[in-house]
């Protein structure tokens, strides 16, 4: 930048300019030096004064040229200069003991993590503390974005977090995404068929609710499906579709609506879903009447009686 006064080491000269001008000299100095250091530095004019109170801090810090190397420091000095990488100036600082850091690379911070203070790194792991989020920022740089953060036992994601692509992931322990769910759900729907409605086990018996009077028959579903149970006769009372992931299922999964004893004949019917690899069996009030029993598979397979 131009400068309004000279500062010129030159004059006065001493000989040529007389006693009454010299005031004219220095007010001429303090002029050129205040002006300049102003420049980078809290040095303003108040009137004729220079009285701010921050006078002498620095308003920034310009690098007007750059080292082709380190500089050589005295014990207890330290430096911040520039140096030229690949054709750009780039900030560098050197400690005490001579080592030298490159601050900043091709615009941005030059860190990694050896940089990082030990308490904060262990085993080159940035370490966070309880519930503290690592957060970026958003497009309009005006807020942050929660990354992730740990509660004290599991990893946590921030809210809305989402991968990198709809991509498949290709391995069991990946993160996936809701269209590969969505789409593997819509393929796995349109492969399941339903099979037919069968009336035999596995060994081609009839399926039946007891094998004999007083004798539940209990069966092993092969695959996904669906019992229906009917009957019509004496002392039937009610129906109760049991299941269980043992050989003694016990939850109740479908019952008719009125429990009754009357010795009158009832129309009955239950239907009720068993899981792959569970067991089944019907129950009736008077445990004698037989139960005609239909399994309609998600896929192919008969019950195996037990």
């Amino acid at each position: 930048m131009a400068w309004t006064d000279t500062y010129d080491t030159a004059t006065p000269d001493g000989s040529t300019q007389k006693v009454p001008v010299l005031d004219d000299e220095i007010r001429t100095l303090k002029s050129a030096l205040q002006e300049r250091l102003n420049a980078d530095h809290v040095f303003p004019l108040t009137g004729t004064q220079v009285s701010d109170t921050d006078v002498g801090k620095h308003r920034k810090v310009v690098f007007h040229g750059v080292l082709s190397a380190k500089p050589t420091l005295e014990d207890g000095e330290c430096a911040l200069y520039t140096k030229t990488v690949s054709d750009k100036s780039e900030l560098f600082f050197e400690n005490e003991d001579g080592t030298e850091k490159q601050l900043t690379s091709e615009g941005v911070l030059n860190i990694a993590l050896t940089d990082i203070a030990d308490d904060l790194i262990t085993d080159d792991k940035i370490q966070l503390t309880v519930d503290g989020w690592l957060a970026g920022l958003n497009t309009a740089e005006d807020d942050e974005i929660n990354l992730i953060k740990s509660d004290g036992a599991s990893p946590i994601l921030g809210s809305g977090a989402k991968t990198f692509s709809s991509d498949a992931p290709d391995n069991n322990q990946h993160v996936t995404n809701k269209l590969y769910v969505d789409t593997q759900d819509a393929a796995v729907l349109a492969a399941v068929t339903l099979g037919a409605m069968g009336t035999v086990d596995s060994v081609g018996y009839t399926l039946v609710a007891r094998a004999n009077a007083g004798a539940h028959a209990i069966y092993q579903a092969p695959v996904a499906g669906y019992v229906t149970a009917s009957t019509s006769l004496q002392n039937v009372g009610w129906l109760k579709g049991l299941t269980g992931a043992g050989v003694s299922p016990s939850t109740l999964s479908a019952h008719t609506i009125k429990e009754t004893s009357v010795s009158a004949n009832i129309s009955a019917c239950i239907n009720f879903w068993v899981a792959a690899g569970e067991y089944f069996e019907v129950e009736t009030y008077d445990n004698v009447s037989a139960v005609a029993l239909s399994w309609r598979p998600m896929g192919t397979g008969a019950p195996i009686k037990q």
